[in-house]
């Protein structure tokens, strides 16, 4: 698909979207002269209008500089949310990013080396020795260096779950240590009625819409009209007791989770990102809100290939939320190529997007929490020539610490959907929302 093209409102240039100054100016010349009343540049005038071109050393100093600058704050956000994770004793992570990070063994125990993401850094190793960690799971944003076999297989033999994030935030690579087979569950899987199909894509909605709509009125104010209407007739209807269980019906569940999950990231479009004023004109136009979810980089309108930091940050949050949903199924029984709302597709595990559906909510709400509490700096992120956006290691190295859904929750979640199709939920009711304490589901 072409991407849009705008007109320049000084000097009638065409240009793409993604470079747009302020939405209209082509180039920060073109929006000096517009705020002067001057006219377009010309070959006479350009020189004497520019700034004066900053020398090679002057730039490679100033990004380095801005690489510190991200480094260190970011970091220091990372060492905090994993010390609270260490209090809570809810589990101990490792997040490597980096140039030059290693894991391997030495004498029977896990080495971790961390990369170095800026410089002056200091660069962080850790050991850990069987049955005394408390170590459960190392996730490795986009880093460079070497994982050894060794220490794949003592992370398998020490229940340590490993993930690698790509710099886009997609799973590249992941183990699943705890897993259960159990034919019988993923035969009543293979053979799920039409009617218990539907049952299970409304539980699977009405969770999702109902985890949105307190992120909704959370985080987002003020409200608007449109977006609230959505979600009212949404949840009226999908919790509505009339709806006959026919297949038909299932695709009208997805046209109401559509619906509402437009509306929804409708309300996302103008949340302000909040920039160091130093910086706050030297970005593009359109990193100054979190926008549209979709990207003209990326097929089927998806969120994939950000052109956004905002979008970008919530990629890598749900590349977590992905592995963890993943984890989750494996730890059930369930099959996880086989889909209830997600079609069945070649190299998709179809009911891992399923799942990711009643999390998505609340790292909806981490992501937007972690957005208003930060102040970013141009250096914070990094653009492609294709206009897709990265994140500094550091950067990602924050989200994945502080962006991250409880991986109980995900289990439970996981339990109560297998009990739903394998025909046992005679103890709890399916109509009550993933989440809700009052599910007897919970207390199974």
């Amino acid at each position: 698909m072409p991407l849009p093209k705008l007109n320049c409102k000084q000097c009638g240039r065409e240009f793409y979207v993604l470079q747009a100054i302020q939405r209209v100016f082509c180039s920060p010349e073109c929006r000096y002269l517009n705020n002067k009343g001057l006219p377009p540049i010309s070959l006479d005038n350009a020189a004497r209008i520019r700034a004066p071109e900053k020398g090679i050393q002057q730039v490679e100093d100033d990004a380095r500089l801005a690489g510190q600058r991200a480094g260190r704050t970011f970091e220091a956000i990372t060492k905090r949310a994993l010390g609270r994770e260490l209090e809570t004793k809810s589990q101990q992570s490792v997040i490597i990013s980096g140039r030059g990070a290693n894991l391997s063994v030495m004498n029977d125990a896990l080495q971790i080396k961390h990369g170095m993401s800026y410089a002056p850094q200091e660069v962080l190793a850790e050991e850990f020795n069987r049955a005394v960690h408390s170590l459960k799971r190392i996730v490795w944003c986009a880093a460079t260096g070497n994982i050894s076999f060794a220490a794949l297989t003592w992370c398998h033999e020490q229940s340590i779950d490993v993930l690698m994030l790509d710099k886009d935030g997609t799973v590249i690579y992941e183990s699943n240590p705890d897993k259960s087979a159990n034919i019988h569950i993923k035969r009543a899987q293979h053979n799920i009625s039409r009617e218990r199909e539907v049952e299970v894509a409304r539980w699977l909605i009405l969770g999702k819409v109902t985890e949105q709509y307190r992120t909704y009125n959370a985080i987002i104010n003020p409200h608007n009209r449109v977006t609230t209407e959505a979600f009212t007739g949404g949840l009226h209807w999908l919790s509505s007791d009339s709806i006959p269980s026919r297949r038909d019906n299932l695709e009208t569940i997805r046209l109401q989770e559509a619906r509402v999950a437009s509306a929804y990231f409708a309300a996302w479009c103008d949340i302000p990102v909040n920039w160091a004023d130093s910086d706050r004109d030297r970005i593009p136009g359109h990193w100054k809100i979190v926008g549209n979810r979709n990207s003209p980089l990326h097929s089927g309108n998806s969120g994939g290939k950000a052109v956004r930091p905002a979008q970008a940050i919530l990629n890598h949050a749900y590349g977590v939320l992905e592995h963890a949903a993943r984890v989750a199924l494996l730890a059930v029984g369930l099959d996880i190529s086989v889909g209830i709302l997600h079609a069945d597709k070649p190299g998709r595990d179809s009911l891992v997007y399923d799942l990711m559906e009643l999390g998505r909510g609340t790292v909806d709400q981490l992501v937007l929490s972690f957005l208003r509490k930060s102040e970013f700096h141009k250096g914070d992120f990094t653009q492609e020539a294709t206009g897709e956006v990265k994140l500094h290691p550091e950067l990602a190295r924050a989200v994945v610490a502080t962006c991250s859904i409880a991986p109980d929750e995900l289990v439970q979640h996981a339990t109560i959907l297998r009990n739903l199709i394998a025909r046992d939920a005679s103890n709890f009711d399916i109509s009550a929302p993933p989440g809700d304490p009052s599910s007897a589901g919970y207390l199974r």
